[in-house]
């Protein structure tokens, strides 16, 4: 029998080149028995049914096959029941198949044995991640990554800038202007309310460089012109809801796309419209033509034209289209070697790397004006240690919902 493990989710009908949940597919592949899947944070099976017809929810197959998505950070155990029949062949048949999830139980215990096997790699793990990595003298959080500037990103932005500048001097891309995009990987959403960076003042800890950046990702660098970054920042901008002036206050984002693809682009100056529909769907597809939420984009006070180029420093997921920006796809990217934003963080914060001149610019981002606009942001109970930081932002704190987010109502 084959069965496949797959870090991917539930996407697209169809199979596309680069396609990022690809399980839907896959599991009509006809030599594949069963899925395990994952990477969305979700669960399968469901009881909330799915449009998709391909997929029945509440019994975990697709195309008739068994799959499990077990949610995320052991959560859930995914069962798969397969009912085999060996031919004479010697070759198994399945005659029949469920999926199955079972919820993580507090009082189960510890394996003795497995903890005993794994003890000697727990305890170097744990002396790596409290190894020294550098000084912040600020709180660095992504609380309020979606409605004001997030000083956790600079610090992730200005240390991709500052890793990439040695290696464009003297090439024809050095005279370029040089941004740096990073985005908000710790932000709740399916993660839940207590999935956000927060990492105190002070001295650092190789931890607290994975609270920064949770991803062993790499840099990268590509050249593109402004007509990407446009598209770009589009499609970061589509997981905000459309919000209305005239409208009651609803969620301020799209519960159902991820925090992380919300690139922020330093090194440029632009507004977001949220009384604009979305351009792009979450597939990357354009379905608001007309549709534009990025207005007054500037590079150092210029407004960006659709020829002009620029060198930006990424991770590499991004660099290649993870997350639906297949707008990147035709951007030249520029060879490095491998670079960890792991180390790269590290050597920015203790001094190692240069501060960059990214670090010390205005925020890129602000809302667009919208007067009798409200929205309520949903954040992580912890924000309220940091509450003052909106003190300008006329908020009110409307307490936690039902699944322990704190809401925020804020006027735009």
């Amino acid at each position: 029998m084959i069965l496949v493990l797959a870090h991917s989710g539930l996407g697209e009908i169809h199979s596309a080149p680069g396609q990022e949940n690809a399980v839907i597919p896959l599991a009509e592949i006809e030599a594949i028995d069963a899925i395990v899947a994952g990477h969305t944070h979700l669960h399968l099976p469901c009881p909330t049914p799915d449009p998709r017809p391909q997929v029945d929810a509440a019994r975990g197959l697709i195309h008739g096959k068994p799959v499990v998505m077990p949610g995320r950070y052991g959560t859930h155990l995914g069962v798969l029941d397969l009912d085999m029949h060996l031919e004479v062949d010697g070759h198994w048949h399945v005659l029949g198949a469920c999926a199955a999830l079972r919820a993580a139980d507090a009082d189960v215990p510890v394996s003795r044995g497995l903890a005993k096997r794994l003890s000697t790699v727990h305890a170097e793990t744990r002396a790596a991640a409290n190894t020294p990595a550098g000084f912040s003298a600020q709180a660095l959080h992504s609380y309020f990554s979606f409605v004001a500037p997030d000083l956790a990103l600079a610090k992730v932005a200005a240390a991709q800038a500052a890793a990439l500048r040695p290696f464009l001097h003297g090439s024809p891309e050095s005279a370029l202007p040089l941004l740096s995009a990073a985005s908000p990987l710790k932000a709740g959403g399916r993660a839940g309310p207590q999935h956000y960076t927060d990492v105190p003042s002070g001295k650092l800890l190789m931890r607290h460089i994975a609270d920064l950046h949770m991803f062993p990702n790499e840099l990268r660098a590509i050249v593109a012109n402004g007509e990407i970054l446009r598209d770009w920042l589009e499609m970061a901008v589509g997981l905000f809801c459309t919000i209305t002036a005239s409208g009651p206050a609803g969620h301020l984002m799209d519960p159902t796309i991820p925090g992380h693809n919300f690139d922020v682009l330093y090194g440029l100056s632009y507004a977001i419209d949220l009384s604009v529909p979305p351009r792009f769907d979450t597939y990357g597809k354009v379905i608001n033509a007309k549709a534009h939420r990025i207005r007054d984009l500037t590079c150092n006070g210029v407004p960006v034209v659709a020829d002009q180029r620029f060198i930006v420093a990424l991770n590499n997921y991004r660099a290649n289209g993870g997350g639906g920006f297949h707008m990147l796809d035709a951007a030249p990217r520029i060879n490095l070697p491998t670079l960890p934003i792991h180390t790269i963080l590290r050597d920015y914060l203790s001094g190692k790397l240069p501060r960059d001149p990214i670090e010390d610019e205005t925020a890129p981002w602000r809302f667009a004006p919208l007067p009798g606009g409200k929205a309520i942001l949903r954040t992580g109970p912890q924000a309220r240690v940091h509450l003052a930081e909106l003190a300008s932002r006329n908020i009110i704190d409307l307490g936690l919902d039902e699944a322990g987010y704190l809401c925020l109502l804020l006027g735009l």
